[in-house]
Formats: C-alpha cells, sequence, structure tokens
C-alpha cells in the first residue's frame, strides 16, 4: 500500500509538540495478563501469552465489533461475520503504513512466495505453524535487517515476525503495543525491537518517500525535528532526507550523512577497465569503478543526482559486496531474493547524532494536505482471475467524497490503459475490478491513480505493481 501527499498551493506551517517526547508509561490494574471473558478461548488458542504477547487493553466497543488487545496482536470478535471467521486478529500491519512492492518470484533455495514477497524458512514455518494467511494474512515487506538490535524482521498484514541474528527463534513483533495508545497499559520493560517499528513519515517527505520508493528509502525510524540551521529533517532506516523549504515541491534532499556513520573517504584511481565496472570519473581522470549491478539500480531510483558521488571503492562484504556513496550505502548480496539494498544504516545516524540530545527542536507538519492511498486486492494472480484496484482520498486523515481518479495501467505487452474508477464515497474509497490479463507468469502489471485538479494541474502517484502467477 502507497502514500501519496498532493502538494497543495495552501501550505501552512505550525509548530507540533516536542517530537522526540518519550511516551509515558501507563498503568491500568483493571488490565489482566492473560485472556479473560469473551476473548479467553481465542486468546488460548492462538498461542495465549507465549505467541500473542500479554494482555494490555481492557475489552473495547465499535457498534457491535468487540476488540482487545494484547503486546503482539488486536484481537477482533465481529458478530455479523461468517461463524468460522468471527474471531480473527485485525490488520495492524497494514496500518503501520509500511508496505514494500511485489518483487518477481525466484528460485532461491531456502524461500517461499507468497503473494509477491520471498519468505524465509523460518518464517514460514512460523507463518504455517499460526495458521497461515487466515491467521497471519499475506506478507507486506521483505526480510528487513537492523544492524543495531541485530534483528531480521518481516511484516505480515495482521503480526510481524522477527528474529536475532545470533538466534533461529522466530517471535513476533509487537505490533499491538505500537498501536494502541492511552488505552493500554505499557509493560514496565522497553523491548530495543519497538524502537525498529515505523514512525510517521512527516508530509513534507511523503512524495519524495513514494519517488524513491519506500524499500528504497526505508521506513521513517525517527520523528521528524529542525536542525539548529532551520531546516527540516527525517532519519529513514536506509537515508536521511532533509529540506529547507517544507511543502514545496522539489526542495527535499538527501543529507550526505554516509560520512558521519564512521565510513572512511577513499582516494579516487585510475580507470582500470574493470569487466562489468561502469567508471565514474569525479576528480580528473581518477574516479570510482561500480558494478553494473549498483550502476542499473541508481539509474532507476535517480542516479548519483540521489546517491551522491562515490566515496569507497567496491569490497567484499559478508556474502556480497558492498560501495558507499555520499548519500546512503549499498549492498549485493546475490543468495538474496532482492540482490541490491541501500543498508540500512539510518539507526547508527541516528544512535550517534539524535539520541544523546536532551531535546530535539519540534518539527513542523504541514496544517493542510491531502493524501491519495492505491493498493490492490492481491500482490500476484493467474490470467482467470480479477484484479480489484483500490483507493482512499483523504484530507488531513479525514475521507474525503465525491473525487474522481483516473487509473493509468501498463499491461504486459506494453499497451497502456487508462481507466475512470468511480467517485470515490463519504469513507473516501473507490475501487475497479479489471478484467483478466492473459499474460506469462513472472509479467508484472504497473498502475498508478491520477488525482486531475484541472486540465493544467493533475497529482498522480507514483507506479504500483503485481505479478501475473500462477498460470498452469
Amino acid at each position: 500500500m502507497k502514500h501519496f501527499v498532493v502538494g497543495l498551493a495552501i501550505l501552512a506551517l505550525i509548530l507540533a509538540g516536542i517530537a522526540c517526547a518519550d511516551t509515558p508509561e501507563l498503568a491500568s490494574t483493571s488490565v489482566p495478563d492473560g485472556g479473560e471473558g469473551l476473548f479467553q478461548y481465542f486468546y488460548d488458542y492462538r498461542g495465549g501469552e507465549k505467541i500473542l504477547g500479554k494482555v494490555i487493553s481492557d475489552i473495547q466497543e465499535e457498534g457491535e465489533t468487540k476488540m482487545q488487545f494484547t503486546e503482539n496482536a488486536k484481537m477482533v470478535w465481529d458478530p455479523n461475520a461468517p461463524m468460522e471467521s468471527r474471531f480473527s486478529l485485525a490488520s495492524l500491519g497494514l496500518k503501520i503504513g509500511y508496505s514494500e512492492p511485489a518483487i518477481l518470484p525466484s528460485n532461491l533455495p531456502g524461500y517461499h512466495y507468497l503473494n509477491g514477497h520471498a519468505v524465509p524458512q523460518s518464517f514460514y514455518d512460523k507463518f504455517n505453524a499460526m495458521g497461515g494467511k487466515d491467521v497471519v494474512g499475506w506478507p507486506i515487506t521483505e526480510v528487513l535487517f537492523d544492524p543495531v538490535t541485530g534483528r531480521y524482521f518481516q511484516y505480515f498484514e495482521r503480526v510481524g515476525f522477527y528474529r536475532l541474528r545470533s538466534n533461529s527463534e522466530v517471535r513476533l513483533l509487537p505490533y499491538g503495543l505500537m498501536m494502541c495508545s492511552q488505552e493500554c497499559r505499557r509493560p514496565k520493560y522497553q523491548d530495543a525491537v519497538i524502537e525498529s517499528l515505523p514512525q510517521a513519515i512527516h508530509p513534507a517527505f511523503q512524495a519524495e518517500v513514494e519517488r524513491l520508493g519506500i524499500d528504497f528509502t526505508g521506513f521513517a525510524i525517527r520523528p521528524a525535528y529542525l536542525t539548529p540551521e532551520g531546516k527540516l529533517r527525517q532519519v529513514m532506516m536506509n537515508v536521511v532526507l532533509e529540506t529547507s523549504s517544507p511543502g514545496q515541491p522539489g526542495g527535499v534532499r538527501l543529507y550526505p550523512f554516509v560520512k558521519q556513520v564512521n565510513i572512511v573517504a577513499e582516494s579516487p584511481r585510475p580507470n582500470q577497465q574493470s569487466e562489468g565496472m561502469y567508471f565514474l570519473a569525479t576528480d580528473g581522470a581518477l574516479g570510482f569503478e561500480i558494478p553494473q549491478y549498483f550502476w542499473g539500480y541508481l539509474r532507476e531510483h535517480g542516479g548519483v543526482q540521489t546517491s551522491g558521488l562515490p566515496v569507497t571503492h567496491l569490497a567484499p562484504d559478508k556474502q556480497g559486496y558492498r560501495q558507499c556513496f555520499t548519500n546512503l550505502c549499498l549492498s549485493y548480496q546475490p543468495d538474496q531474493p532482492r540482490p541490491v539494498n541501500p543498508e540500512p544504516l539510518g539507526s547508527i545516524f541516528a544512535i550517534l547524532h539524535l539520541d544523546n540530545q536532551p531535546k530535539l527542536t519540534p518539527a513542523p507538519i504541514i496544517q493542510r494536505y491531502v493524501t491519495i492511498t492505491v493498493w490492490d486486492d492481491a500482490h500476484a494472480i493467474d490470467s482467470s482471475q480479477q484484479q480489484v484496484i483500490r483507493a482512499l482520498v483523504q484530507e488531513n486523515d479525514a475521507p474525503v467524497a465525491n473525487v474522481v481518479l483516473v487509473l493509468e495501467l501498463k499491461l504486459p505487452d506494453d499497451r497502456r490503459e487508462e481507466k475512470l474508477m468511480p467517485p470515490t464515497g463519504v469513507d473516501g474509497k473507490t475501487s475497479l475490478r479489471l478484467e483478466p490479463i492473459q499474460a506469462r507468469n513472472g509479467s508484472l502489471v504497473l498502475y498508478r491513480a491520477c488525482y486531475l485538479q484541472s486540465e493544467a494541474s493533475s497529482y498522480c502517484t507514483p507506479q504500483e505493481s503485481f505479478v501475473v502467477w500462477g498460470n498452469p
């Protein structure tokens, strides 16, 4: 699922509360550690405290639906649902707002391809042990790694999985602790994995994140803040974003933080004309050789205008290779489903340069902004199925009715189609069912939604995709 912030002409900046204020520990003597009443059997059946964590809220009501938070999930009872699904886990993973586009299937050993994402064997075993997609939901990201906590983790629709680098035991991410606020009791211990969960992306950076791709920037790991020079900055998992003119299009850049995380710059060299390398001159005839797999990746994400110039030469690293640029470092691991990735150095920058500061200047927020969210029902379909594309239009997080979006499609045979989506309803939502797409397995279908303000002004979400897969 993607969020796109439309740049409006009328933008006002106000100061928010302190960006890095600690969340107060909340106490509640009425909340038991285990399940109770309505959810007791469901809680125990789904693994109780060992799997779902302690119960951290009272039973809450929304109409006829009842809900209760645990540390790792949110239990739901809906009396109007079919009998077999009246008890379920809520889709907290989708509400976190961080999901990555589908990748092409691969035949790498030790991975299972589920609905557009590669799931490693240890997470796949946990996925099946908990009940598969009906309980866990589909994966919505690839496997991610936090070098500070030493954790591998992956987001699914209803729960998330993680394991330590030094331990094969798979545990659940604390979705419930993250999503439940004032009505929930906090445990007295502080688990470092909570700090690995996404923060809200400041509206000033949303459009740039969409342009580059959330799989490129990574999610936000700290709230946005103002620097002493008055610039707005936010630390992402892989990069640091900065702007001196929040709300103005084109004003966002990648902050050159790599040398600030103890990456030692190397001197340029003469062109060695090595096979499979692109030579980028940076000082007369001297420069850096960049492997084609990195060069192609950079070209897809804005080139060296985005990454900055190289600061190190290609070097072996773990099971692959690494090269650093002014604004990020790239890693190549050929045994991974997605071989090229930016390194997650944002958390190291935050620890070295932010976490020891007693107080950060509050970040400005945009007083009025519109978001367009687009997603598909399934990241992978076969040629007999009909894909459904959905969209949500909001202004300041409130739904906007009677907005007509244009859905632009690029089909596997390079044909392009435009289709009008029905006007959004009072809930801000609209959807369009597509005809079955005849294509080979592994073919990508690209799409985006556009909002036409006038004949001369339109805003489009970045391209999303789904895969044709499962044909005989």
